[in-house]
Formats: structure tokens, sequence, C-alpha cells
């Protein structure tokens, strides 16, 4: 009888997870990466970061800050939201939920149904000291978004927890330093009741040992993870994007390099895919850090 509890909670696991397969054949390049909004939203003199978008593609929200730090430093970031117009994209305006140069607010991702928005935070409220980073969530309501409210100890912990993405299902996904300083990537199975279970590590698998994995983005059907790592040896700079599959019993399948239209000699992260218009948005380092767009095609 010991053992019926944990059996259990693996079939359930693998039964709420989809199916899918090892390494995936490498992506393919559509055209070259682009600016993206050059002067608008990526400006000179600013770091700019993730960018998501809203369901219809009409909104975009991104973090911006001045003086780059690592994560879990002091170093303040402000979340951005500009409007789709008939020639481009607004002025950009400070999001309703974020603190002008009080917090370090950071990587924003909208949920597929428009509803939430979950971003990092060292703001006061986390499970971890200042300036700790935790992950947080807002509603949608009538009047915009709600207050926002600290997803909690199912997700996060005494360490830095980054980068959040969702799948279809509301399923979090999300970069963790909790195991003595090592980024991995977790996922937190979203609950009937909407609350978040107890997050696990999706890796490392096979080709992963001994390396960090971070920002993921996962696919809408929640079978293909884009993510960010360093030190690989088929890599093409110190930080590349990488394509892995999530294989059936949840963890992360064998990568692949994205490609060099993405990648470079430098620092490429913070991926963001449209997936049904095969377009990849992304930041790398020039004098400051700039987000970029990439038409490409995901197997």
């Amino acid at each position: 009888m010991k053992h019926v509890a944990p059996l259990s909670a693996a079939v359930a696991l693998v039964l709420a997870l989809p199916a899918w397969a090892a390494k995936p054949p490498p992506p393919v390049c559509l055209g070259p990466a682009q600016v993206f909004a050059p002067g608008v939203i990526s400006t000179p003199g600013l770091n700019e970061g993730r960018l998501a978008f809203t369901p219809d593609r009409q909104t975009i929200y991104w973090h911006v800050n001045e003086i780059p730090g690592p994560p879990g430093s002091d170093a303040l970031f402000t979340i951005m939201t500009a409007q789709r117009t008939a020639t481009g994209w607004s002025t950009p305006d400070v999001a309703s939920f974020s603190g002008l140069g009080q917090f370090a607010d950071s990587d924003p991702v909208v949920s597929l149904d428009g509803q939430r928005l979950v971003f990092s935070s060292n703001r006061p409220g986390n499970q971890g000291p200042y300036p700790l980073n935790d992950l947080w969530v807002v509603e949608r309501t009538g009047s915009g978004w709600s207050e926002p409210v600290n997803l909690g100890p199912n997700v996060n912990s005494p360490y830095n927890e980054l980068y959040a993405s969702l799948d279809r299902a509301g399923n979090l996904y999300f970069a963790s330093d909790r195991d003595r300083g090592q980024w991995d990537i977790y996922r937190s199975l979203r609950q009937p009741d909407g609350r978040y279970g107890p997050a696990m590590s999706i890796g490392p698998g096979v080709d992963h040992s001994h390396l960090w994995e971070f920002n993921p983005q996962i696919s809408p059907d929640g079978r293909s993870l884009l993510y960010s790592t360093v030190g690989r040896q088929d890599g093409l700079g110190d930080v590349d994007i990488y394509l892995s599959r999530i294989e059936r019993n949840g963890r992360l399948g064998n990568p692949v390099n994205v490609g060099s239209c993405v990648n470079s000699a430098g620092t490429e992260f913070h991926p963001t895919m449209l997936w049904d218009s095969n377009e990849l948005y992304f930041a790398r380092v020039h004098e400051t850090i700039d987000l970029m767009v990439v038409p490409i095609e995901m197997p």
C-alpha cells in the first residue's frame, strides 16, 4: 500500500502530458533576423527582453531596464506595453501592474485565453528574501488587470523563479536556480480548481547533464519547448536557443540548435514563438539588449 500513492501520481502525470518522440529535426529558417520595431520597442540606451503577445496579437508586453544585472541582483526592470497601429506600434506605456523603477518586474507572458498574465518580480511578498524573484499573476477584469498575486509555494521557492510560459491547458513552465544554483526548467500542472500543483524539474535528460537551461517557451499543445542554454559543444555562441520535445515521461528530450538565422557567435535568449505564424521573437546582445524577430518554421 505504501507505493500506491506515488504510482498513482506518476500515472496521472503521464496521462496529463502529451506524447512525443525524441530529438526533433532542425527548424527551417525562412529569412534573416531583424531588430523588432527599432526606435519604438527596441531602443538605443535601454535593454529590452521577453516579448509577449495577447491572443489577438494587438497588444504586446515586454520588460526594459537601463543597467542589466543577473537574476537575483538589485537591477530594476519595468514591464511596458504597446498597441498595434496601422503603421506599427504605439508609444510604449508602463503596464498597469508594474512598478516604474521600484522592482525587478520582468518576463511577462499572457495565457492563450488572454485572461492571465504571469511575470517575475522581487516585490514584497515573495517566498524568498529580497532581491530574489518569484512568479506573480494578474487576472483580466472588466477594468483591466487585477492587482498582482504571488503564485505561492507550490510554484515559488526561497530561490529565483523566472520566465514563465503557459500551454493551452494552463500548465506552467519556468526556470529556477533552486537546485544548488543550477538553472533548470520546472513544470507545475494546473489543477481543476485553477491552482498549480507542486513544481517538478523536467530535466536534465540524457543530453543535458550539468548544463544550465532557462527561458522556456512551451508550444500550445505542450509537446515542444524552446529554451536557452549555456556551454553546449554544438552551440554557435556562449548562449544559444534550442528546441526539444517533451517526452511521454514528462522529461525534456534531446535538443537541436535552432540554427544560424537565430543564434550567432554572441548571446541569444528569451524566445517567444508565434507557432501558428512561424515567427520567433528573441533577445540578442548588441551594444544594448534588443528584441529580434525571424521567420522560422518549427518541426
